[in-house]
């Protein structure tokens, strides 16, 4: 028996989620190829990449597809840019 299952494609909840598995994503990559080695970077980094297919798949809230997919791009790459800056904080507030 197949079980079928519908993604919520509409409204402000799946906008949310699709955005926050986005910054996830870029979280778990961030940690993944900074933090760790081995067999445990291989999980992080694929748990990242499921977490980005996922965030696309909902990428229809936010009006289409390709409108979807490159918005939630975007913000993976912006958080991916930002990551190594807070790691660099987070590491100087607690030095002190």
């Amino acid at each position: 028996m197949l079980v079928r299952y519908a993604v919520p494609t509409k409204g402000s909840v799946t906008v949310i989620f699709s955005v926050s598995l986005s910054v996830a994503s870029a979280a778990f990559c961030h940690i993944g190829v900074r933090h760790l080695e081995g067999s445990q970077r291989l999980w992080l980094l694929l748990l990242s990449a499921t977490a980005l297919g996922s965030s696309l798949l909902m990428g229809d809230a936010l009006g289409g597809f390709w409108p979807g997919a490159y918005t939630l791009l975007s913000v993976f790459f912006l958080a991916c840019i930002a990551m190594p800056w807070a790691d660099l904080a987070l590491k100087h507030y607690h030095a002190d």
